[in-house]
């Protein structure tokens, strides 16, 4: 099943609640690295929105607008979706396959710092760099990363350390 970025982001927040909270940018750049790892692992997209390209990098524009009045603050505790609401959505725990993926791309990029995050979204073989240079850099507003380029480029990972054949 395909989750909301929201979902996605407040259970990322649940993993890093009790170790100081996860930060905004780290967050949208796990969520775009899980999108982009669970095309070839779950054969689709976890997450229901694709990500932007964005000055900043691969950006999913509705998490943006919940989530960045946290600035670079480690956030704590997860978002409901309107400040009214009293819960907030998850990835049910029932969902084990989703919840190993979630896991283990955090594990994998957590000694990382945010610099390197970073500079693996945005390098020079990224689908954001590709969309970039597609459009000589001259992104007004934000441009769908299309999902088979996303796909494209986590398959030849995925195929280069044997996640898959």
């Amino acid at each position: 099943m395909a989750y909301p970025p929201i979902a996605v982001a407040n259970t990322l927040i649940l993993r890093h609640a009790a170790s100081g909270g996860i930060t905004h940018m780290r967050i949208q750049t796990l969520c775009y690295l899980l999108y982009g790892w669970s095309i070839p692992i779950l054969g689709r997209p976890l997450l229901t929105e694709a990500p932007e390209v964005w000055t900043k990098g691969p950006i999913f524009g509705r998490l943006y607008s919940q989530l960045s009045h946290h600035g670079d603050a480690p956030i704590l505790q997860p978002v409901a979706i309107k400040p009214s609401d009293t819960d907030y959505p998850v990835i049910p725990e029932e969902d084990r396959i989703s919840h190993e993926l979630i896991e283990g791309v955090d594990e994998r990029h957590s000694g990382l710092s945010g610099t390197s995050l970073e500079a693996l979204a945005l390098g020079p073989n990224s689908p954001w760099r590709r969309v970039v240079e597609e459009h000589s850099f001259m992104l007004s507003d934000p441009v769908e990363i299309p999902q088979a380029v996303i796909a494209h480029h986590f398959t030849a990972q995925a195929r280069q350390v044997s996640l898959i054949q």
